[in-house]
């Protein structure tokens, strides 16, 4: 991983979650975050003595399928850079991340149900402020689309009647016994091959986008519309 870093945009933001998380006793905690008291142990110990930003960049944090698709290990300097001026990682605790962002470990789902200041849940205390900071991208950069790669939990946290760019999202079917299904763990690593593609690729178009292909995942062009490109493997 590179040495160059960033600083979360929403770093206050993360300050004042953080600060509501440590006055939340262990079982409500717990509750929060939808884990055993036991495990809300650990967590409550950690926001506890959460002080700091740490040496950790954004894309080294996360673990998932996506991310384990998106394999950074063997991205290139281009890659990084390039990755830093395009990719937006939706946070339960940031809003939104940068790749090479420097934030702690933490566990805080988007649909996690908190109640900050006014605001009945995470999603009412970030929608504002992610969507305005999406359209600030999208007029910096002079954008014509967005590509979805996430997950319908945080996507929700936009307020989509207010993007000033075309969505474009990309869904991953497999046909089984007579229709089509999305198949979860299969879904979450492709998003995370083709967040992949569009880095290694430098892809600028949706055309080139529909390019991808994976293991039998091929575009669908019949399926396919404006808002949402299907790649389906028979």
């Amino acid at each position: 991983m590179i040495k160059w870093n960033t600083r979360p945009f929403f770093f206050k933001e993360s300050l004042m979650l953080v600060k509501e998380l440590r006055e939340r006793s262990l079982i409500e905690l717990s509750d929060i975050l939808k884990i055993k008291v036991n495990l809300a142990r650990s967590v409550f110990a950690y926001y506890s003595n959460w002080n700091a930003l740490s040496e950790f960049h954004a894309l080294s944090i996360f673990k998932g399928s996506v991310y384990r698709a998106l394999n950074i290990s063997n991205f290139n300097l281009e890659d990084f850079f390039w990755a830093q001026d395009h990719l937006l990682i939706l946070s339960g605790l940031f809003g939104i991340l940068r790749p090479l962002d420097f934030i702690k470990p933490y566990r805080l789902e988007m649909s996690s149900k908190i109640q900050i200041l006014d605001f009945k849940n995470l999603y009412a205390f970030w929608s504002s402020a992610i969507t305005d900071f999406i359209n600030n991208e999208i007029k910096k950069k002079k954008l014509n689309f967005l590509v979805n790669l996430s997950s319908n939990e945080y996507f929700n946290a936009i307020d989509l009647n207010k993007v000033n760019a075309s969505i474009v999202n990309c869904v991953f079917q497999e046909y089984k016994i007579d229709r089509w299904k999305i198949i979860g763990v299969n879904a979450k690593m492709l998003r995370g091959l083709m967040a992949r593609y569009v880095i290694t690729n430098k892809i600028g178009s949706i055309n080139d986008l529909k390019k991808f292909s994976y293991d039998g995942y091929e575009y669908d062009d019949i399926a396919s519309n404006n808002e949402c490109l299907f790649f389906r493997k028979k």
